[in-house]
């Protein structure tokens, strides 16, 4: 890339790390990125940031048109669902704008193209799968290989000791061999073999080498055998998994040493040698030297100890993540609460030190590195004078007085403080149970001393907003999961407000937030309208447990649905959720209940608008009705709406004797043939035909097209061209509010459907519709399509043609209008006035 960029050109990046969940938030990723892409541009250029709806819109108007922008995004599969989504549909937005030059690269593993919009599913892919990438990816591990035996055998005190020289061939030649394309697999191949003792250990080492990665870490933790090594391994992986960001060998070394509910701080409980400790977790963890942070090899390491399939020796590891978390949270309360965080410690001038009990003391506080410690036990066994006055002398000459206060006295020093202060009230979002108890009562305190509540401040809302219970903080609640907050919110007391109720149940429902909705329907009375959509919610995500707990809860599974665009359970769970639709069906929902007047469907009719053929079957087999009429706006039959792209839907429903010519929806609606058209898919379209569909059917009365009108307007000329095989009427008249003949519709920039038209006789000056139409050059003069507009005017168009009585533009005024300088030019020098 570098050879390929020119000085004005820019490359920003991201890297989504695993151990790092801020880095893989949406707002994280597109805020670095935008960060980067303005970063060296004029400080004026941020003077209407404010002014800017979005993120896009503030790109959109501010990045230069004479630079290339290259955008790098590596790991963006550690992401969750929602995150990838938000990312992709942000950069995709940046794509659509033309006068901007942006390229996207980004690398995942395959899984996440599902995710992601499809349009950005079309452009060039290159996967390591293929033969070739395969071939060169064994070319790069054998590279990697040679380089990192010949560095590991260099050297006065070489990490991997042989004694026979020939061995390192067979090194090389077995790791080569059964690599699979997995660096990480190699790297702790090499690493095992480094650890062994002799040349017969490292032969039979190779002679069983582990498969595949999960059967090498189970080969790394069988040779973990020590208890307390054990003991200490499990603790370290726990605190990996869950933790926030990357911990500090420090910190890791303070939330290892903390027993949730110990009263006191206990440094006699630190460990002291952290470079031993984490040894323990064998080579599946690493310290980076440079940040001093403790990390996971890679992230499969941390997939694997939670993985549900677990064996031994693995079982004494498993780190079940809510578990783990919760106990996190526990160490942060616990350790915030300590009386030697109280503030009257922090004035130094008030401390009194006890001499007689200062030298254990400094030794097991005055930590980064035992090496000091170690130093003044030296000088202690040295001293002839073991009197308290001669220890204290002695300790202040050795760490100096100011100094000794900073490490000692001072919380700042407690190297755990600064994490547990920022993270304690996200690690605890599980229900602290029982509410009574000791660990809730401090968790309280946090949250009602003052001093605390300043750890708060990285928050979306304010104290303000907590003790106020706004809308920010109650929206915040449903969508974190947190179900301590709302655990204190329903346990206060106080009665909640009906709009916060509805608030944390819907929003907890959307988002399968299963333990949230448990705590809610625990500790408040929900009324039956909330659990009603609140079920819709649950089946409308897919979320099965919530479902059945709602519908425990007495949720009413044929609740009507709502108006403008509502559904009912079955309804929203026809949209792929296949064992939702099934549970719902069990609990007697009607397979042919009256859908939303505004935009509504019936079950068939949703299941069918996604593709969803085993739904589609499932409810042909509970007597859904295939031929139920359309709503009024924007309505479709369930052939109507598999026609938009499925064409196995289609052909389900063609069997079962699905009407190919049911009558549009008079608002928006479309016929069968004409929502196929509509998005372009001609072998849709065939089947219809072939099924005798009505190639001229009257279009809807309002936003209405006819089968050719709709394929013009989209551009697709193969489908034009079978329409007009079929003997569809070039000429058909427009539908009376915002209608278009077919030449109107592609005349808004598709040059080689306006040919096309032209040739089978399409009337250049037909009239517009009467309401928001357009002739052909007042629509091709409103895109600023010149092209069209001067072979329109070849054609004969009449440049000043009467506009439509209702929104009507002539083609001079709407060129005007939106800016398009160079067809007004046209249009005057044609004679328009």
């Amino acid at each position: 890339m570098e050879s390929s960029t020119s000085q004005k050109d820019l490359v920003c990046f991201h890297f989504c790390r695993f151990d790092d969940q801020e880095s893989l938030k949406a707002s994280t990723i597109i805020g670095s990125i935008a960060r980067q892409l303005v970063n060296d541009l004029p400080e004026d250029s941020f003077s209407d940031f404010e002014y800017h709806s979005t993120i896009v819109d503030f790109l959109k108007n501010t990045l230069e048109n004479i630079r290339q922008y290259f955008i790098i995004l590596d790991g963006l599969d550690e992401c969750n669902e929602s995150n990838i989504r938000e990312v992709s549909e942000t950069l995709h937005s940046l794509l659509s704008y033309s006068h901007l030059h942006i390229k996207v690269f980004w690398c995942s593993r395959p899984n996440i193209p599902q995710w992601i919009p499809s349009k950005l599913r079309t452009q060039q892919h290159v996967s390591l799968e293929t033969v070739q990438s395969q071939s060169q990816v064994a070319s790069d591990i054998g590279r990697f290989i040679d380089v990192t035996l010949e560095e590991w055998l260099e050297g006065d005190t070489p990490r991997l000791q042989i004694g026979d020289p020939t061995l390192v061939l067979m090194i090389e030649d077995r790791l080569k061999n059964e690599a699979g394309g997995m660096f990480l697999w190699v790297k702790l191949q090499l690493q095992t073999l480094c650890q062994k003792k002799s040349d017969k250990q490292i032969i039979d080492t190779l002679s069983h080498l582990p498969k595949d990665l999960p059967e090498t870490f189970e080969r790394v933790l069988a040779d973990i055998t020590e208890p307390d090594d054990v003991t200490l391994g499990t603790q370290i992986f726990r605190w990996l998994a869950v933790a926030k960001r990357p911990l500090t060998v420090q910190e890791l070394r303070e939330a290892i040493g903390i027993e949730p509910l110990q009263d006191s701080w206990k440094p006699e409980c630190l460990i002291n040698d952290m470079r031993k400790a984490v040894a323990c977790c064998g080579n599946l963890v690493f310290v980076d030297e440079e940040q001093q942070t403790v990390h996971f090899t890679h992230s499969s390491v941390r997939q694997f100890l939670y993985s549900s399939n677990v064996n031994k020796p693995r079982s004494r590891y498993y780190v079940d993540l809510d578990t783990a978390d919760a106990d996190a949270g526990a160490i942060c309360v616990t350790y915030l609460n300590l009386p030697v965080f109280n503030k009257a410690i922090v004035r130094t001038n008030q401390v009194n030190l006890n001499p007689a009990a200062v030298a254990a003391t400094v030794a097991k506080n005055t930590l980064p590195s035992t090496r000091f410690a170690n130093r003044i036990a030296l000088n202690l066994l040295r001293r002839p004078d073991k009197s308290s006055k001669s220890i204290q002398r002695m300790l202040e000459e050795t760490a100096g007085n100011a100094e000794f206060t900073r490490q000692v006295v001072l919380p700042e020093h407690y190297s755990f403080l600064s994490y547990a202060q920022q993270y304690w009230l996200e690690h605890t979002k599980q229900r602290i149970l029982p509410q009574p108890g000791r660990l809730w009562r401090l968790w309280c305190n946090l949250l009602e001393d003052a001093p605390w509540r300043n750890t708060l401040d990285r928050y979306p809302w304010t104290i303000e907003d907590f003790e106020k219970g706004s809308s920010k903080f109650i929206e915040w609640i449903a969508e974190n999961n947190h179900c301590s907050l709302a655990q204190l919110l329903f346990s206060s007391g106080k009665l909640l407000p009906e709009e916060n109720v509805r608030i944390i149940v819907e929003h907890a429902a959307a988002r399968g937030h299963k333990e949230l909705i448990e705590v809610s329907l625990t500790l408040s009375e929900i009324q039956s309208a909330i659990l009603d959509c609140s079920l819709v919610a649950a089946a409308a995500g897919g979320h099965l447990a919530v479902v059945e707990r709602l519908l425990q809860a007495k949720a009413d599974v044929n609740a009507e649905p709502a108006p403008n665009s509502g559904r009912t359970a079955l309804q929203a769970a026809a949209a792929g959720h296949l064992a939702v639709v099934e549970r719902l069906l069990q609990a007697k929902a009607d397979v042919n209940a009256e859908p939303a007047p505004n935009s509504g469907r019936t079950a068939l009719q949703a299941a069918a608008e996604g593709g969803h053929l085993a739904v589609v079957e499932r409810l042909l087999q509970a007597k859904a009705d295939v031929n139920a009429e359309p709503v009024f706006y924007s309505g479709r039959t369930a052939l109507q709406a598999a026609a938009a792209g499925h064409l196995a839907v289609v052909e389900r429903l063609l069997q079962v004797k699905a009407d190919v010519n049911a009558t549009p929806a008079p608002n928006s609606g479309r016929t069968a043939l004409q929502a196929a058209v509509e998005g372009g898919h001609l072998a849709v379209v065939e089947r219809l035909l072939q099924a005798n569909a009505g190639v001229n059917a009257e279009p809807a009365r309002v936003f209405g097209r006819t089968a050719l009108q709709a394929a013009a307007e989209g551009g697709y000329l193969a489908v034009v061209e079978r329409l007009l095989q079929a003997k569809a009427d070039v000429n058909a008249e427009p539908a009376f509010y915002s209608g278009r003949t077919a030449l109107q519709a592609t005349a808004a920039g598709h040059l080689a459907v306006v040919e096309r038209l032209l040739q089978a006789k399409a009337d250049v000056n037909a009239t517009p519709a009467p309401n928001s139409g357009r002739t052909a050059l007042q629509a091709a003069a409103e895109g600023g399509h010149l092209a069209v507009v001067e072979r329109l005017l070849q054609a004969n168009a009449g440049v000043n043609a009467e506009p439509a009585r209702v929104f009507g533009r002539t083609a001079l005024e709407l060129a005007t209008e939106m800016g398009n300088r160079d067809v007004a030019d046209r249009l005057r020098s044609a004679g328009a006035i």
